[in-house]
């Protein structure tokens, strides 16, 4: 089951703060990178943009030069999306310079192949041939089955460009049979698309309206199926057989009815992410306040026990202290009533040997 993009940023947001959290720098570079790809195919660039930065800040970091490479290359494809092709190619110089020091052949494939679009876009295809034609060398090299079938695609989109539907169907053929080897299920679909395309522009539109309707066999995309629809129904009507049109035309309008529907749901989906994850956000908030609470009151009390018990000591020492002064003073007062017996004592002997001696 697909889960709708909008919803797709809550979770990847949840998996950002568990990274940060665990100190996963290069997971968190990863993830910030992912919620700005993510952002693009939304259509909000300067949250996208927002995110390829702090995704470049933690690759920094670390030193990850392929990450940051990457990261380059989709900031590249956000500038180029502007039609800023003056400051794509300058990002795309300094990813090229970090994917070259990392020797990742991958990266540096979709350089040259980022280059290629950004002089197509142009219409400059003598510019952007020589650039696919290096992209390719990198992804043959390290067999990047997504790369190539990417690729294959471009260098298509040059063969329409200058009229030769042979070898554009060519090389959209194997350019689907590398999406087949990665699994790429809508890439296979959109290239059955582009077929389809080719043929329509060659007015060949029976054969055309079949690529349509095949590649709408292959995707469950509500967007691509309704761009297949809305064609095959002008290939019917340059058929002239209008009740086939009529039928594709209101599946095409269908679809878009429930497109808009299913981003309706998909809005109220994340909605209710958000809140969820807002109320978890809450509770961990309170219970790291509780935790607080409990270290602070345990502080006091064991502030208050330790006073206590300095009080007692205190309390002790100074009644030692008395006990101990009372004790001298008594044995004080014992060695004088001593002496003063002792003395008294001494004055009766004296006595009487003074009466005896006056006696004789």
């Amino acid at each position: 089951r697909q889960i709708p993009i909008q919803v797709c940023t809550t979770y990847l947001e949840e998996a950002t703060r568990i990274a940060r959290d665990r100190n996963l720098p290069r997971e968190e570079a990863h993830l910030y990178k992912q919620l700005g790809i993510t952002w693009y195919a939304i259509g909000d660039y300067p949250k996208a943009l927002e995110h390829y930065q702090k995704s470049l800040s933690r690759y920094e970091q670390i030193g990850d030069q392929g990450g940051m490479g990457l990261t380059y290359l989709e900031m590249a494809t956000l500038v180029k999306k502007q039609k800023d092709y003056l400051k794509t190619e300058e990002i795309l110089a300094r990813s090229l310079e970090l994917c070259t020091a990392a020797k990742d052949s991958s990266c540096l494939g979709t350089v040259f192949n980022t280059l290629g679009l950004v002089h197509a876009e142009q219409q400059a295809w003598e510019k952007a041939e020589p650039y696919y034609r290096k992209a390719q060398d990198f992804y043959l090299a390290v067999k990047d089955t997504i790369g190539l079938g990417y690729l294959y695609a471009n260098l298509a989109e040059i063969a329409v460009a200058r009229k030769q539907f042979a070898e554009a169907i060519a090389l959209l053929t194997t350019s689907t049979e590398y999406k087949a080897l990665a699994s790429d299920l809508f890439g296979i679909a959109m290239n059955i698309t582009n077929t389809g395309e080719l043929y329509f522009k060659q007015n060949k539109f029976r054969r055309a309206a079949d690529f349509f309707l095949q590649s709408n066999q292959a995707t469950d995309h509500a967007d691509l199926r309704q761009w297949n629809y809305r064609y095959a129904s002008k290939c019917f009507a340059e058929l002239g057989e209008i009740d086939q049109a009529l039928e594709y035309l209101n599946q095409s309008y269908a679809l878009k009815d429930s497109i808009l529907s299913v981003q309706r749901v998909a809005e109220l989906a994340e909605m209710e992410t958000k809140y969820e994850t807002e109320k978890k956000e809450q509770r961990i908030k309170q219970q790291e306040r509780d935790m607080e609470n409990q270290k602070q009151e345990f502080r006091i009390q064991m502030g208050i026990l330790a006073g206590g018990v300095i009080a007692l000591l205190l309390v002790g020492l100074f009644g030692f202290r008395l006990y101990r002064q009372g004790q001298q003073t008594l044995l004080r007062e014992k060695e004088m009533r001593f002496q003063k017996q002792l003395l008294h004592h001494s004055l009766a002997v004296q006595e009487e040997e003074r009466k005896r001696i006056a006696q004789d």
